[in-house]
């Protein structure tokens, strides 16, 4: 019977070729400047997912109707959980409460 020894094991990458040859020093200042470069890396990585969820939201809200109530008009509150259901009324339970007047208008950007 003859041994057969695995490819791997006696063709050498390149890269494992490059770093027999290099010296320590030179393999150390190699490794950081692979470091340094993988922030890099990371940094692009971050804005393409940035991109990529900014895309998604446009999508997302594109059927996104923005409402604003003027004070003095007359609104209804959800009831949360929805699941909150009258022991008397059971299904038949309101999930809505009011109608209330709008007293205070907040500006849009601000969310409660």
């Amino acid at each position: 019977m003859e041994a057969v020894v695995p490819a791997e094991v006696v063709v050498e990458s390149a890269r494992v070729m490059f770093q027999d040859a290099l010296s320590p020093s030179e393999y150390a200042e190699a490794m950081t400047q692979s470091l340094l470069s993988l922030d890099v890396l990371r940094l692009e990585v971050l804005n393409r997912i940035k991109v990529h969820k900014a895309r998604m939201a446009r999508y997302y809200n594109k059927k996104v109707v923005a409402k604003s109530f003027a004070q003095g008009e007359l609104v209804w509150k959800v009831r949360l959980p929805l699941d909150t259901r009258d022991p008397v009324y059971g299904k038949w339970s309101p999930n809505w409460e009011g109608p209330y007047m709008v007293d205070t208008r907040f500006p849009m950007e601000r969310t409660i």
